[in-house]
């Protein structure tokens, strides 16, 4: 009874109140910019915490950093410094720079646009927008209008203007856009979630590539070669780290180790240490001689 009666009774809201205070921001009244600005270790530690991924980065490059400080000898510290940094780099960084290099190979060289998220590839959109002008009218018009303009404001406006728009129902599609999925708000926009301008605006373009090179193609085989390359991609991309690190990286450690052995196979720690040993026992010698 008391909930129904609080929806149904608005007097404790001062409707003229509220919209003075929103005439008086909007006027410029007060200063546009905020002083509670965040700093750039703020910033950085937000982007950290908030990422799965880049909290298992710091903990990693936590590890190689404590596995380089602790080398017994400066061969181990070098051997750790090629094997740690290769990780790291292969685990966290190669993917996006590989995968790059094949999106490009793929187009330039095969005529096959692989750049556009699989989710969207494989959706009944996909296929429509290659038989249907008003959809390809729709990507010329939204990348005239914002692929120079650095208005996101405007573009974020657009966004909420016109669902219906191709290059909008493909960020849907790709996930750049989150969707509700509560039965109260489904189909409507989750604000809470952040919206990239720029993913927006290079989905435009790549959209814009893959209807000039499939328009002019059988549709059908066009779109099962581009899964096709997109699913290799992703094989190969994985087939490259994999054999950086199971091979190429333990065959450089294992030259380095040979070149700065003079050719020995055997562990150079031991080595070393062996070396440190035999300096201290004649140290030590020549010190009783005295």
């Amino acid at each position: 009874k008391q909930v129904n009666e609080t929806e149904n009774n608005n007097d404790y809201i001062n409707f003229e109140e509220s919209a003075k205070i929103f005439s008086e921001f909007s006027d410029n009244k007060y200063n546009s910019q905020p002083s509670f600005k965040s700093s750039i270790i703020t910033k950085a530690a937000e982007n950290i915490m908030l990422s799965p991924v880049k909290n298992m980065m710091v903990l990693d490059m936590g590890i190689s950093g404590e596995r380089l400080a602790t080398a017994r000898t400066k061969g181990e510290f070098q051997e750790f410094a090629i094997k740690e940094g290769s990780f790291l780099f292969f685990v966290y960084g190669a993917g996006k720079l590989i995968q790059k290099g094949i999106d490009t190979v793929s187009e330039k060289l095969f005529k096959t646009p692989i750049k556009l998220d699989s989710k969207f590839l494989t959706s009944k959109l996909s296929e429509n927008i290659l038989s249907d002008s008003k959809m390809q009218n729709d990507i010329d018009i939204f990348c005239k209008k914002f692929a120079a303009n650095k208005n996101d404001s405007a573009l974020y406006e657009y966004i909420f203007k016109n669902p219906e728009n191709t290059v909008v129902k493909a960020a849907k599609e790709s996930g750049i856009i989150t969707m509700m999925k509560d039965k109260k708000n489904i189909g409507e926009i989750d604000t809470r979630k952040y919206i990239d301008s720029e993913k927006i605006k290079n989905l435009a373009k790549d959209l814009k590539t893959f209807v000039n090179i499939g328009s002019k193609e059988n549709q059908k085989k066009f779109l099962n070669r581009v899964k096709t390359f997109k699913v290799a991609s992703t094989i190969l991309n994985v087939a490259i780290c994999c054999f950086a690190l199971g091979y190429a990286v333990p065959k450089m450690m294992y030259k380095h180790r040979k070149n700065n052995q003079n050719g020995q196979s055997s562990f150079h720690v031991r080595t070393e240490y062996e070396k440190e040993l035999k300096k201290r026992e004649e140290n030590s010698l020549k010190q009783k001689n005295v």
